[in-house]
């Protein structure tokens, strides 16, 4: 099994099975109801962003005896380390005609980080703050956690949440992540090993070093809070 994921729709839940992470960055629902789902991945994945594809086969060649995979998302941006339990990771699916969106991508990401941010505040982190005007927006091109993007959030300065946004016809899909452990440093090895410019101070943080005693039940509660208020006041 690659990847799991339980989702809301509406507040009712459903639970499937997907191959890898690559099937969960492409997953797209079924009929036209806003949807909530959190994915945990069962093998170490490097997720390259869709314009990284010409790293490809070198870091495939790279992580194959490591047991780990390579895969390109259909979303822009850089590349990010997943491992099991290592990450909180949510997609959000809506329509495109939902009217809780506007046609400023910007605005969009920007909101979802409003909904979320409260989730973290309550999970004991502090100096919570959703990015609405990033001054590290490049950073992020090669490493996402690198870098800060519209409606991405840091906590005392450093980034404790990835936000992307892809819009297709049908539909408007976020994903988010917050790791829980520090795994970004394997994405960023990869990529200096593949020649690639990453820069060099670290400015992201996770969850285990922000709060001291974290126990697994405490991150599935955090899961459900943020899939609580994504169901409550977005789907």
């Amino acid at each position: 099994m690659g990847v799991c994921s339980l989702s809301y729709h509406l507040g009712m839940r459903t639970q499937r099975s997907l191959t890898d992470a690559a099937s969960a960055f492409s997953y797209r629902p079924t009929g036209d109801t806003p949807c909530g789902i959190g994915f945990r991945t069962f093998r170490s994945t490097l997720t390259l962003g869709a314009g990284q594809v010409r790293y490809l086969n070198q870091a495939t060649d790279l992580l194959s005896e490591l047991g780990t995979d390579v895969v390109v998302r259909d979303n822009g941006g850089g590349a990010v380390w997943i491992e099991p339990e290592a990450q909180i990771w949510v997609g959000i699916y809506l329509p495109s005609t939902e009217g809780f969106l506007t046609e400023d991508y910007r605005a969009e990401l920007v909101r979802i980080g409003e909904v979320i941010a409260p989730a973290l505040v309550s999970f004991g982190l502090s100096d919570v703050r959703v990015v609405r005007s990033p001054d590290l927006l490049g950073r992020g091109k090669e490493l996402c956690f690198a870098g800060l993007s519209y409606g991405e959030i840091t906590t005392s300065g450093k980034k404790i949440l990835g936000l992307s946004l892809r819009r297709t016809k049908r539909w408007k899909i976020f994903h988010l992540m917050v790791p829980v452990y520090e795994t970004q440093d394997k994405a960023a090895s990869v990529l200096l090993r593949l020649g690639k410019e990453v820069p060099s101070a670290v400015t992201w943080s996770s969850l285990s070093v922000e709060i001291d005693g974290l126990k697994e039940s405490d991150l599935s509660q955090l899961e459900e809070d943020i899939l609580q208020r994504i169901d409550s006041r977005v789907l």
